[in-house]
């Protein structure tokens, strides 16, 4: 039974909040958040696709074995995929969060990006007038 997307945004942001306090993360250990947020992002309503990429972003830049069981479970694909899809400024400036979390690493995340047409729609965001998705693209 999935959840209303009312529902899931708040969830999404209840487990970021949760996960933002260190001492609580143990519990996250033993629970695969990976598909259930992902498939939360690839949602159609707005809100809880933003919830849940920002939740993603937490969880991401908190933790390099995040990121690495965010690659995979070929997370990069879906989150270029979102990034590709034109969300809104809330989810897309979530996305290059985790997104920028993922290029600090040592990886290859970023040649992935670039090959996959990312950087048009990093530079037309650029244009933004939201503020911190522009710091964000600037980093």
């Amino acid at each position: 039974r999935t959840a209303a997307p009312a529902t899931q945004t708040a969830v999404a942001q209840l487990l970021a909040a949760i996960h933002s306090h260190s001492e609580h993360r143990a519990p996250f250990k033993s629970v695969d958040l990976l598909e259930p947020l992902l498939s939360s992002v690839r949602n159609a309503n707005a809100d809880a696709a933003a919830a849940a990429m920002s939740t993603l972003a937490t969880l991401c830049a908190a933790s390099e074995s995040a990121r690495n069981q965010l690659r995979a479970a070929n997370g990069l694909a879906a989150l270029l995929d979102v990034l590709l899809s034109a969300p809104s400024e809330q989810t897309a400036d979530a996305t290059c969060q985790v997104l920028v979390s993922l290029c600090e690493d040592q990886t290859d995340d970023w040649k992935l990006l670039l090959n996959n047409g990312a950087i048009f729609p990093l530079v037309s965001a650029l244009g933004s007038a939201n503020a911190e998705l522009q710091a964000h693209l600037a980093r």
